[in-house]
């Protein structure tokens, strides 16, 4: 029985494999689930996409799971010169400022605020934002990594440095950054909570989504009132793989007024829709 399983899958029919100089590889890895992105930058469009879950009873499975289904992934062999972004949703992290960031500090950064047993610090930064992360890996996917990493060039961020950069890009495109805005992100695991003001990053933070939906809706509400928002006036703005039924999104419009959640074309221009859907779903992969 094979440890992975495909939930959905997307190729251009006219991909060209010479174009791939001008294509971004991403591979996003939460729990229990691997989706494979390959973004042609240059025409801004969806090359491939695919998701899997991964069904494994122990550590050792799970591992053997990954890379199996990475090695299956024969396209990658056409990205032997590029580098592969792996991103990690993970809840253990630490997010500073570059100025005070010491990269030999950070396992003291996130043992400070999360416990660390059976993960590996590493730390990433992007030249764009004013901010580094130090990050938990599970022991895991570091061994899934250092087998694959002798074949392909990859490297791992976290999935909150990716969804800051993409959120506050988005903003600042929409001309919607001259006030504090609220931008969630709802992947299958979490709230990805970033609040900007004028393209600065003031405040981030992860709600898990499994926990009670009164405690959910608390939590979110006390970050609100804690940064002086206003619930009935400050713009909220939903990224994610939306179900406009859900019980989260029906109590998000029950409780925050001025909420705009992009689950339709309204919101965007009719071109080039299928890249931006794909955006709209899976921020945290561009």
């Amino acid at each position: 029985m094979s440890l992975y399983s495909r939930k959905q899958f997307f190729l251009n029919k006219n991909f060209n494999i010479n174009t791939t100089k001008f294509c971004k590889a991403t591979v996003g890895i939460s729990r229990d689930r691997v989706r494979f992105l390959i973004l042609n930058k240059e025409e801004r469009k969806i090359e491939m996409f695919s998701d899997y879950h991964i069904s494994a009873k122990n550590v050792e499975e799970y591992t053997t799971g990954l890379i199996n289904l990475f090695e299956s992934y024969k396209i990658f062999d056409y990205f032997l010169s590029h580098k592969i972004k792996i991103v990690l949703e993970t809840d253990k992290f630490s997010l500073l400022p570059k100025n005070l960031f010491e990269q030999n500090d950070a396992e003291s950064y996130l043992k400070f605020s999360c416990p660390m047993e059976k993960y590996l610090t590493f730390f990433a930064e992007d030249s764009y934002l004013p901010i580094a992360v130090a990050f938990g890996v599970r022991e895991e996917i570091n061994v899934w990594y250092e087998h694959i990493s002798k074949k392909y060039n990859i490297y791992f961020t976290p999935s909150c440095l990716s969804i800051i950069k993409n959120a506050n890009d988005f903003l600042e495109k929409k001309n919607l950054n001259a006030e504090q805005k609220v931008v969630i992100f709802i992947s299958q695991l979490r709230m990805h909570i970033s609040i900007f003001y004028r393209n600065e990053l003031i405040f981030y933070n992860v709600i898990n989504i499994e926990e009670n939906m009164e405690i959910i809706i608390s939590s979110f509400l006390n970050i609100l009132t804690t940064l002086n928002l206003d619930r009935y006036t400050h713009e909220v703005i939903v990224f994610g793989e939306i179900n406009k039924k859900s019980t989260l999104i029906l109590n998000l419009k029950n409780y925050i007024k001025n909420i705009k959640i992009l689950y339709s074309k309204s919101f965007f221009s009719s071109s080039n829709f299928g890249y931006r859907k794909m955006f709209i779903k899976h921020i945290d992969l561009f």
